[in-house]
């Protein structure tokens, strides 16, 4: 998983602030909660310089809240609410503002996640597609500096994750291609960041699902090498 971006991160004291000034500007949430704004909505159009201020700020606001919903909610429990409500607080991030960048990668992430929920193999492929499409999407918006890096990370990783669904469904030519396209960014971020932990364990795990277990076990050396904490069911994978 990536980092909370620096820009994302949270002053746990304001956090029940933030959640009442989100609840006071929510709207007509309805059960489409679950599924991206920008594909079913539309935006809040600011009347003036003054609202546009503020919706900014809303904007902002509800992403803070559903990054913390993802990292300090779902990723650590696997508790499906953490996730839903991270959806409900993005889709708000981006009717407040459909230039938060924000928003795309967060439905990025959360798409991805959600493809891992599903049973039915042709629903997982359109989720996975769909978070490959947001974190293309979420390049379109200006990202903080030091940002485009992790981005790329997830891009990676999405790409790594379409990659090993084509080859558990005996699709092989989608699948190389996929992961090849994963691969190009992870030696681009590599031949600027060698010691980049992250990238390392995804070039690994990209190498493995390529058959390529030589460089996977290279790489997965250089990721703990660089203090990256390798997942255990990664280990096994490489037995």
């Amino acid at each position: 998983m990536k980092r909370l971006p620096d820009s994302m991160q949270i002053k746990w004291l304001i956090l029940p602030i933030l959640l009442l000034v989100s609840v006071i500007g929510l709207w007509g949430c309805s059960q489409a909660c679950e599924e991206p704004a920008m594909l079913r909505s539309k935006p809040r159009i600011a009347k003036n310089a003054a609202e546009k201020v503020r919706f900014e700020t809303l904007s902002n606001d509800n992403a803070k809240l559903g990054w913390h919903d993802i990292f300090e909610g779902y990723y650590k429990t696997r508790d499906f609410n953490d996730l839903k409500s991270a959806a409900m607080f993005f889709n708000y991030c981006w009717q407040w503002n459909p230039g938060n960048y924000n928003a795309y990668w967060g439905w990025g992430i959360i798409r991805g996640l959600q493809a891992e929920l599903v049973q039915d193999p042709q629903t997982a492929e359109v989720r996975l597609n769909e978070s490959i499409g947001f974190l293309h999407q979420t390049k379109d918006y200006s990202l903080p500096d030091g940002e485009a890096d992790n981005l790329d990370l997830d891009l990676a990783n999405a790409y790594n994750s379409l990659g090993s669904f084509y080859l558990s469904q005996s699709r092989p030519q989608a699948a190389a291609a996929v992961l090849n396209d994963a691969k190009i960014i992870l030696e681009s971020i590599l031949s600027r960041r060698p010691n980049h932990g992250r990238a390392c364990y995804l070039l690994a795990a990209n190498c493995l699902s390529r058959q390529d277990p030589a460089a996977a076990k290279l790489n997965a050396d250089n990721a703990v090498r660089n203090g990256f904490k390798i997942p255990e069911s990664f280990l096994k994978r490489m037995k």
